[in-house]
């Protein structure tokens, strides 16, 4: 993988993580999330995302990204006045018992915040 690429990924995912905890997006923050994770960067990068975000739609970008799906498992299609199977595969095991729901995974605090 290039340099470049790199260093994309880690300005993207320093974006999301910006955005995720409701802050702006700035290339001074950028570049505090990118030297608390020890990665060095030219200082022109985290500008250009700055630049790049205040123009775009990153709500919208992210539920566009999300409607694409990425992985197998979804149902298909309902036919014509039928219901669509469950995503996952919908038919009960053997025995005629479901199996159980997986608990929902709590977000981590770290005890910690960057920006506070």
């Amino acid at each position: 993988m290039s340099v470049l690429n790199d260093v994309s990924f880690a300005c993207s995912y320093a974006t999301l993580i910006l955005h995720d905890e409701g802050h702006p997006i700035e290339a001074a923050r950028i570049q505090k999330i990118l030297s608390a994770a020890n990665v060095s960067v030219d200082a022109s990068y985290p500008a250009l995302f700055e630049k790049a975000m205040a123009s775009a739609d990153l709500p919208g970008i992210l539920k566009a990204a999300a409607q694409c799906g990425g992985g197998g498992g979804g149902g298909a299609p309902a036919a014509a006045g039928g219901a669509a199977p469950a995503a996952g595969g919908g038919a009960a095991p053997a025995g005629g018992k479901k199996a159980p729901e997986p608990e929902p995974e709590e977000e981590e605090d770290m005890g910690f915040s960057l920006f506070d």
